[in-house]
């Protein structure tokens, strides 16, 4: 990989997250934007959240250990289904706070994919005062389709059945720590 300076951050041919970490570059030596951004780029908007402050959030320091605190005291969200918590606990071990929430940048090749950024349960270790569905327009546009794929007019039948995998740490994610099936039922 070719790397070169342009005076104020490296441009690259063929970039790898991976290689620059390696090399114990600072994410804000190409990303020095973000020291202060208080709102998503244009190529974010839009998409899951209505606004975000890089600048407040690296304001509080690395926030990996209280993500991995999360997780130790089974107070992370996660479903086990979808993540692989022991995997994600030990990606949390970093000095860097972007890969607090950034996590999987040392085996990335290229730029950022969906699996790179932040889910909501990371977010909700700290924004925990969730009410759903009340509360999801504070962090979500309106616009946004909340409801998941699985969530069709038959799934109150469909998801007593079993087959859709679910458990009650999947739905706490959006329906929070206290939520139970007795409940909706």
């Amino acid at each position: 990989m070719l790397l070169l300076w342009t005076g104020t951050a490296l441009a690259q041919s063929a970039f790898s997250h991976r290689e620059a970490l390696e090399k114990n570059l600072p994410c804000l030596s190409c990303h020095a934007a973000q020291k202060n951004s208080t709102g998503l780029s244009e190529k974010r908007k839009g998409k899951r959240l209505k606004d975000f402050s890089h600048q407040r959030h690296l304001s509080f320091g690395n926030l990996a250990p209280m993500i991995a605190a999360a997780m130790d005291s089974k107070q992370y969200l996660g479903s086990p289904n979808k993540y692989d918590l022991l995997k994600l606990r030990a990606a949390l071990i970093t000095d860097n706070p972007c890969e607090a929430c950034h996590r999987g940048l040392k085996t990335a090749e290229g730029g950022l994919e969906k699996q790179h950024f932040p889910h909501m349960e990371d977010c909700l270790i700290c924004h925990n005062k969730i009410d759903a569905p009340f509360s999801c327009g504070e962090c979500h546009p309106a616009t946004m389709n909340l409801k998941p794929a699985n969530h069709a007019p038959d799934f109150l039948d469909r998801h007593t059945t079993g087959k859709l995998g679910l458990d009650k740490t999947t739905c706490a994610a959006c329906h929070g720590k206290r939520f139970t099936c007795l409940g909706c039922h």
